[in-house]
């Protein structure tokens, strides 16, 4: 949920949807255009909705920025920190193949099996199991809701107190 403030606006936008595999080993194929926009060090964290979240590492390290200027007592941060850094998994680069290893923790709090979406969303990259992402598209707003309003009330205390 970061503001706008936090976006760098030098980089290109993330666009477009793919199919994709991941396989037994947890590799996931990025197209070459998103790869060249998420660049070298990304990072991989599980967004709002349960799908996962790719953020180029400049648009993250402001977000990490923005967060961690609450105070460590405020509990929104805390719970915000919890649920969306406690995922988090950075500094993350494809292979000469275009590859990503996603974490097998974030694999399965995403329920990634074998097909899967790639969505480019301005910000950031969202992989999605392609089961869960036509649910998804079925109901947006009640989709993952308990965990999209967990986080939406973390960063709402975290910025009010």
């Amino acid at each position: 949920m970061p503001t706008n403030e936090a976006l760098d606006s030098n980089l290109k936008p993330l666009l477009g949807a793919d199919d994709a595999v991941i396989d037994d080993k947890g590799r996931v194929l990025i197209s070459t255009k998103k790869r060249e926009r998420l660049q070298p060090g990304f990072t991989v964290c599980l967004g709002d909705n349960g799908c996962l979240y790719a953020y180029p590492k400049v648009t993250w390290d402001a977000l990490v920025k923005q967060v961690l200027s609450f105070d460590v007592t405020n509990q929104g941060r805390r719970q915000y920190t919890h649920l969306v850094f406690g995922y988090a998994e950075d500094e993350l680069n494809c292979d000469q193949q275009g590859r990503v290893v996603i974490p097998r923790r974030l694999r399965e709090k995403a329920k990634l099996k074998e097909k899967i979406k790639v969505v480019g969303c301005g910000d950031r990259v969202e992989i999605w199991a392609e089961e869960e992402f036509e649910k998804y598209e079925l109901d947006p707003e009640g989709y993952g809701k308990e965990r999209k309003d967990a986080i939406r009330s973390a960063w709402i205390d975290m910025r009010i107190q």
